[in-house]
């Protein structure tokens, strides 16, 4: 089964993609089998990959990351629980939560408040300095 996100097709085995330190491309899959990388080849344009076992596929982590972007277009609860952005960190297929205060409190309020997943990894964030030719308006 295969699901259409954002206009982009994803099987439901692949985690993601990325080029390793040596520029190799990694592709992350939830099946390693011989049929799951033939699967995968057509769809990653290679047959010359490696391929590593990852626990969530990337439809999942896309959808969480859409379910968590409607929370954080509340600005009051980014400020309250000094939630400063997310994405998906596809070499490490988890979703990166960034908070200015990580602690295990604010981690366990951002659980209560908004989503509980262990797809979700904690950072701490400093103070961002915009640019002032960039800032957003």
């Amino acid at each position: 089964m295969e699901r259409n996100l954002r206009q982009a097709v994803y099987p439901d085995c692949y985690g993601g993609t990325y080029l390793n330190e040596f520029g190799k491309q990694v592709v992350l899959a939830t099946d390693t089998s011989s049929e799951a990388k033939e699967h995968l080849a057509p769809f990653v344009e290679s047959t010359d990959f490696t391929l590593i076992k990852c626990t969530y596929s990337f439809n999942r982590l896309c959808e969480l990351n859409e379910r968590l972007g409607l929370f954080f277009e509340d600005s009051q609860l980014c400020e309250e629980l000094t939630w400063e952005g997310s994405g998906i960190d596809v070499k490490a297929n988890c979703i990166v939560i960034s908070l200015k205060d990580c602690s295990p409190e604010s981690i366990t309020r951002f659980r209560q408040k908004v989503l509980d997943s262990p797809m979700f990894r904690f950072e701490a964030i400093g103070n961002i300095q915009w640019d002032s030719a960039r800032s957003p308006k």
